[in-house]
């Protein structure tokens, strides 16, 4: 294994060589990247993912050139340095967000809170106040705010100042699972001014080997189980 290029996990490789992927998905693989020297070994995962993707931006220009006509593209969460590509060719571009609209609200909020917050945010005396969200408690904040000189919050912010770049973003949440946090986004002012993309909601989506139970199927299951052993997250 060379240590200057990442390799796959073995849970990405599985999940490109599942049966379940839809027909027609062309998969094409780039090269690694040689990141050598362009971080520590004890890097986190924000900074390493998004130096990887930084460092592929030659080759991923180079296989969408080489396709007929690239209409969309669509990264995630750490891929926005990609957007000069779609620039370029002239493609809309688009963020899928993994995640859910809280901390997607979080995110756009997160260059202004850079701006008005002097200091580290886990000295702050009060939550955190993010429009469209409950307030967040500073000990739940997500650990890359929790130091700011950190690299992992220099990524972070970096990824979060490129979302307004994107034509829309595609959230993995529903309306009935957060429609406050939704509607801010989409309708709040402050978040409005930043200036938020439209906002998409697509999931929730989940990744399963086997059919999904019915709702029938469910309730008969839960009703074979002891009374008060079921935890609903």
């Amino acid at each position: 294994m060379n240590p200057r290029k990442p390799t796959p996990q073995l849970s990405q490789t599985h999940l490109l060589r599942s049966t379940n992927l839809p027909q027609g998905l062309n998969i094409i693989h780039l090269p690694p990247a040689d990141v050598s020297g362009l971080f520590p070994a004890d890097a986190a995962i924000e900074t390493r993912i998004s130096v990887i993707v930084r460092e592929s931006v030659p080759a991923l220009r180079s296989a969408l050139a080489e396709l007929a006509r690239p209409t969309i593209l669509v990264v995630d969460i750490f891929g926005t340095d990609t957007f000069p590509i779609a620039d370029e060719l002239h493609m809309p571009k688009y963020v899928f967000f993994t995640s859910t609209a809280m901390l997607l609200a979080l995110l756009m909020y997160l260059p202004t809170l850079d701006v008005a917050v002097t200091g580290e945010y886990v000295h702050l005396q009060e939550p955190l106040q993010i429009p469209g969200c409950k307030p967040i408690q500073i000990e739940n904040m997500m650990d890359p705010l929790q130091d700011r000189k950190n690299d992992r919050y220099l990524w972070v912010l970096h990824q979060a100042r490129r979302y307004t770049m994107a034509q829309g973003i595609l959230v993995n949440t529903c309306e009935d699972l957060e429609p406050r946090t939704i509607n801010a986004l989409r309708e709040d002012p402050v978040l409005r001014q930043i200036p938020t993309p439209s906002v998409h909601p697509v999931g929730p989506i989940i990744q399963s080997e086997t059919p999904l139970l019915s709702g029938n199927e469910c309730l008969a299951w839960l009703d074979r189980q002891p009374d008060e052993s079921v935890i609903y997250v």
